[in-house]
């Protein structure tokens, strides 16, 4: 036999072989969106082995949901009735990509409707799953970190995400067993460059997102602690409806782990001078309905004041039992009424409110007797009891020796556009109205005190060219006396 006609043979066997593939994938996936539209009891036969795995390794099941790989991904149910019904027609779009991964694109024009769905060979896998398969992953006591940008974490925030899930084990009281599981299995945490990785991995649009039907962390941030906090008390729940009252929902999250780049304390002193101030009072808040009315920035701080409150009131037991209690199906949430529980609480909300001393991380007071610790020529910092009082002519940046190699802060890009980052640790910015205290390395602000959101109004002290403040020694984890002092650089 010629070469040119074994070349011709090889062609033909290769076309006819593509032919049949593509028969076989065409095949599947009109099977695949047959099944998928009639919420076949088989569908999880279509999910690849692994993927299976990855949604169930954690045990946390939600009520009448048989499919929880499919929470967020699968089609709305009024969509599929009204497919049903012959009311409204789609059409399937498929893609081959690299390896042996290919995507399905579901679209319904009338309704400007399209959903992805990923696939590799003939099994259903995750977006995270396709789009993070190359990326750089590692692995630390709790967690499974997939990162595209290693210029975006460090060791010192891993550190820290370890030991916040150890503080909150504690705090919701998770047996050594189920603590166990989450050092085998892990939690996925994939840290994304910026808002179109996230919504190319999840579908939505955000800076954040829990990922129930994998149980996975998907976020811009290196220290997400707000949605690690819903996996956690779903973790601890372990059998629990799929939507919570959205006061004790994100007001858990928001009283743990603070919420876009803000700590726990700063927005709960936030909800604090809210309700104070009768901006927003917790009451008017309860229900589904109202609480969507209200800006985010303002029902997260008075939702992890109330939630703060009660579960110092009651006890986390009791809490999780109220959290549970207002937890259900759409429907539920949406139109149960709440109001008899505040009347319970009442009572003690106010006690607490009027007892509150309202002690804030950072005071205007003017103690300057302490034991210098730092001076130079941006003035000192002192140590005071319980604080730190500063008096400083401009904003201060400190750093330690553990400068994490290659870095890059995003909060540092976000606030100063033409100025080099080095590697500093905490930046205290202030000015007549305000302070500001971010630790860079996990590029949270950790403290604040801004006139317009004090009940006084008053003020920085300025006094000989000099700003004076204090500061709660607790924000930072270790002596300032042993950081270093430096200022912006431009670049």
């Amino acid at each position: 036999m010629s070469f040119i006609i074994k070349i011709v043979i090889i062609l033909l066997l290769s076309l006819i072989q593509f032919q049949l593939r593509a028969q076989s994938n065409e095949i599947f996936i009109e099977e695949f969106f047959r099944d998928l539209i009639n919420n076949s009891t088989e569908l999880h036969n279509y999910l690849s082995k692994e993927e299976l795995e990855k949604s169930n390794r954690l045990g946390i099941a939600y009520e009448n949901v048989k499919d929880k790989f499919l929470i967020s991904f699968d089609i709305e149910p009024k969509v599929k009735e009204q497919i049903k019904l012959g009311n409204l027609k789609y059409e399937i779009k498929t893609e081959t990509l690299e390896e042996d991964f290919w995507r399905a694109v579901f679209i319904v024009n009338e309704i400007n409707l399209r959903k992805e769905f990923y696939f590799r060979k003939n099994k259903l896998i995750s977006p995270s799953s396709y789009f993070t398969n190359n990326w750089l992953q590692q692995s630390s006591k709790y967690f499974r970190l997939i990162y595209s940008n290693p210029s975006l974490i460090n060791e010192y925030t891993v550190i820290q995400l370890d030991s916040f899930i150890d503080k909150m084990i504690e705090e919701l009281k998770i047996p050594n067993e189920e603590s166990k599981v989450l050092r085998d299995k892990k939690i996925h945490y994939i840290l994304c460059k910026d808002a179109d990785e996230i919504e190319k991995l999840s579908g939505f649009n955000t800076r954040g997102i829990y990922i129930l039907a994998y149980d996975e962390i998907i976020t811009t941030y290196n220290f997400h602690v707000h949605e690690i906090s819903h996996l956690l008390i779903n973790y601890k729940l372990k059998q629990l409806p799929l939507y919570t009252l959205p006061i004790l929902q994100e007001g858990f999250a928001t009283a743990f782990g603070g919420r876009g780049g803000l700590a726990p304390n700063v927005l709960i002193d936030m909800g604090r001078f809210l309700v104070k101030s009768n901006f927003l009072q917790a009451n008017s808040i309860f229900t589904k309905k109202n609480f969507m009315l209200e800006d985010a920035s303002l029902t997260y701080p008075v939702s992890a004041l109330f939630s703060s409150f009660l579960i110092n009131d009651i006890g986390i037991e009791e809490y999780l039992k109220v959290y549970k209690k207002f937890s259900g199906d759409d429907n539920f949430v949406a139109t149960v009424d709440p109001d008899f529980m505040f009347k319970d609480f009442a009572k003690r909300f106010d006690d607490f409110l009027t007892n509150d001393k309202n002690k804030t991380d950072i005071s205007l007071n003017h103690d300057d007797s302490g034991k210098n610790i730092i001076n130079g020529e941006f003035g000192s910092i002192k140590e005071t009891g319980e604080e730190y009082f500063i008096e400083t002519k401009i904003n201060l940046l400190l750093s330690n020796s553990s400068i994490p190699a290659d870095y890059q802060s995003k909060k540092w890009n976000d606030l100063f556009e033409n100025a080099k980052y080095s590697g500093e640790k905490y930046l205290i910015i202030v000015n007549s109205k305000e302070v500001n205290v971010y630790n860079l390395f996990t590029n949270n602000l950790i403290a604040s005190y801004s006139s317009g959101f004090s009940q006084t109004g008053k003020t920085i002290p300025y006094e000989n060219g000099f700003y004076k403040f204090s500061i709660n020694k607790n924000i930072f984890d270790e002596d300032l006396a042993s950081l270093q002092i430096s200022t912006i650089n431009s670049k």
